[in-house]
């Protein structure tokens, strides 16, 4: 109760199973085992995840001590869990045997499906009364259709490791070592990474293929720029430039530098989208309309499944829209004070996020929220639109002091 601030009544009286445990059946039911009820297990024979990584690359050496380093890199996995999207069910399901031709027959007349029977196995002595078919003497149409009608609803497994991905990348980077009181290291990295790891369509339609689409972690574009810097010192010759000098000299200033493309943007999942028009608004994406909102209108446009038996077809991502992205910029400076031969004192400060740049979330993706409104504030809420909450810390300042011996 109370968003689980609250134990209820049962754990608060401190008897949180007043009806008792239930007592696990086991196998001693044989194949009657849990009938009656829906059946659907975590893969009892989960396969470890297996990756392969492919990395073939040059190294050149380039005036002024720098190193330039140009490679192809490829990760490719299999034996991934998979998933479902647009409301689908699980994955491979045993009972998922219906034809194309009987979804789209039931997606015409859904009231043929969803309306209810004389249930067979209503008063039948094996069939626990307690169970979801033991206790009702009416049935779906629908599980009367598929194989094993006395499991209703998705049998089998519901993470079967049958995904894959692909990642494949070319990265360039050029080292700078040491010299003149400059190091640096700028690396940038062009990827794509796909996967195949869930269906459009579960139950009691099964797609025949993994739906392929882009990774949700996919980012096409990503550059660091990393560097020390070693401030110049001033020459000392007389007292006050002395004074002056051993204030100064000896700072070291650090930066990391980070730019790179947001992650793909996700489609609303049950709904048919039916307009020519991109994804992407006209004139590009705004806080206003970061996704397409069909001029103000999302529901003309993006239309929600009819019935649970529509069958869809849009991916769960796309990568031609990217969610917002900000470039990041942190920096450090320090000095070390040398006190005895093996006693030192470092003074540091360090700043992140030095300029204080605001990375907001992705687009609001339910078309029932409506066309975009302004707020007090200047923000927006509304399909489409980008909300005011911040994805990355603000500007962060911090001062230290340590002693290392």
């Amino acid at each position: 109760m109370n968003n689980n601030a609250t134990p209820d009544n049962n754990f608060s009286s401190g008897n949180p199973f007043p009806s008792g445990i239930p007592t696990p059946l086991g196998a001693a039911g044989g194949l009657l085992t849990g009938v009656g009820n829906g059946l659907s297990l975590d893969f009892p024979g989960r396969r470890i995840p297996r990756s392969q990584q492919v990395s073939l690359g040059i190294q050149r050496q380039l005036p002024d001590n720098i190193l330039l380093d140009v490679r192809y890199t490829g990760n490719f996995t299999n034996r991934l869990r998979t998933t479902a999207y647009s409301g689908a069910q699980g994955n491979i399901w045993i009972n998922g045997t219906w034809t194309k031709t009987q979804q789209l027959a039931a997606q015409n007349s859904p009231n043929l499906y969803n309306g209810s029977v004389v249930n067979p196995f209503y008063g039948v002595p094996s069939v626990p009364a307690s169970s979801q078919l033991g206790s009702s003497p009416t049935i779906a149409v629908v599980d009367l259709t598929v194989p094993y009608a006395q499991f209703p609803g998705p049998l089998g497994d519901y993470d079967d490791p049958l995904g894959k991905s692909w990642y494949n990348a070319m990265e360039l980077q050029a080292t700078k070592r040491l010299s003149h009181g400059v190091s640096f290291r700028a690396a940038y990295t062009y990827s794509k990474t796909m996967q195949a790891t869930g269906y459009i369509n579960g139950w009691p339609y099964q797609d025949s293929s993994l739906l392929y689409q882009i990774s949700p972690t996919d980012r096409t574009h990503v550059f660091t720029l990393t560097g020390e810097y070693n401030l110049p010192s001033l020459r000392a010759d007389d007292g006050a430039k002395k004074v002056v000098g051993a204030v100064v000299n000896h700072w070291e200033l650090s930066n990391v530098f980070t730019w790179q493309t947001g992650f793909p943007v996700g489609l609303p999942g049950g709904f048919q989208y039916l307009s020519n028009h991109s994804y992407t608004p006209t004139g590009g994406p705004t806080d206003e309309e970061y996704l397409y909102n069909c001029n103000g209108a999302p529901l003309t446009c993006w239309v929600p499944f009819p019935n649970n038996y529509y069958l869809g077809y849009l991916p769960s991502r796309i990568g031609t829209l990217r969610q917002p992205s900000m470039p990041n910029l942190d920096v450090s400076i320090m000095r070390t004070f040398p006190i005895h031969e093996n006693i030192n004192l470092q003074l540091r400060g360090d700043g992140f996020n030095v300029t204080n740049t605001v990375l907001f979330s992705g687009p609001d993706t339910n078309p029932y929220d409506g066309p975009p409104v302004k707020q007090s504030n200047g923000t927006y809420s509304g399909f489409g639109t980008v909300g005011p909450t911040q994805q990355n810390f603000p500007r962060i300042l911090q001062i230290s002091l340590k002693l290392r011996f």
